[in-house]
């Protein structure tokens, strides 16, 4: 099973200092960091482009226009989603891509954050404690009884 690791900015700093350093190269680097060699050299080429900055990954969330604007502009300028996420810094290409068959499947509206986690029932929206609830339940109960034996009559 494959697992996922998440790098401290700080790691990755210091990965890209000693690359900058003259300290190894790419599979030196890895070897000695026990890193896969294409990150060490993912990381330099981030730097590379968009300084330290680039290297401050995660927890980003984009707005539905930054998203249309990004492949909008992808398709005017012909590039590569690489080149593009690149561009606008966009921490993995497969986020582009996700973004691009969302919006060829459902259009500008497939592009809108949805919200995740548990539903909330209507029930705890209320927060009416089950108690009261009973309650209530029971008193409406004997009055549609009196009601339908006034009725019978």
């Amino acid at each position: 099973m494959l697992f996922l690791r998440k790098y401290t900015f700080v790691f990755k700093k210091k990965v890209v200092s000693d690359y900058l350093n003259n300290e190894g190269g790419y599979k030196y680097l890895a070897h000695k960091y026990q890193i896969n060699r294409t990150l060490v050299r993912h990381w330099v080429r981030i730097y590379n482009y968009h300084g330290w900055e680039g290297l401050v990954g995660g927890g980003k969330s984009y707005t539905t226009k930054f998203k249309l604007d990004v492949i909008e502009y992808m398709e005017t300028n012909g590039l590569s989603i690489q080149e593009t996420a690149k561009k606008f810094n966009i921490g993995s290409n497969r986020t582009l891509s996700k973004w691009i068959e969302q919006y060829e499947e459902g259009g500008a509206s497939s592009l809108e954050s949805q919200k995740r986690g548990r539903k909330i029932s209507m029930n705890s929206k209320l927060n009416i404690p089950k108690k009261l609830k009973d309650e209530s339940l029971e008193e409406e109960v004997i009055r549609l009884r009196a009601e339908n034996a006034y009725l019978k009559k």
